[in-house]
């Protein structure tokens, strides 16, 4: 009989090299992010890819907190060129970036979509 895999933890999300981690509410020095946000449609940029320039978006509001982001959202679906679309339930999802290591230089930095 063959099983599938799956992630358990419905708390942490990936899409291509954007992390979603999900907390239960944002820092008390969190500050809407407005001067910087991009949007794309009715939509929030999260990410823009360095090499592609293709962009991670979705529906909600973005916040920054010692030098985190977050998205806070009712529900969303992450929306990118090349990746499958990635459903965040509602809630606050912190953004970070997936580190890879070059294993040559014994160099960890992030990964570049």
């Amino acid at each position: 009989m063959k099983t599938e895999k799956t992630n358990q933890n419905l708390n942490q999300k990936q899409q291509g090299d954007v992390l979603f981690y999900k907390v239960d509410k944002l820092p008390d020095n969190a500050q809407l992010i407005k001067e910087k946000v991009r949007f794309s449609g009715e939509r929030v940029v999260l990410a823009i890819g360095e090499v592609t320039g293709h962009s991670h978006t979705a529906e909600g509001k973005l916040f920054q907190a010692d030098n985190k982001e977050f998205l806070d959202t009712t529900g969303t679906e992450i929306i990118h060129e090349e990746h499958k679309e990635l459903n965040l339930d509602p809630g606050i999802w912190q953004i970070g970036q997936v580190q890879e290591k070059d294993w040559l230089n014994d160099i960890v930095g992030p990964a570049r979509d």
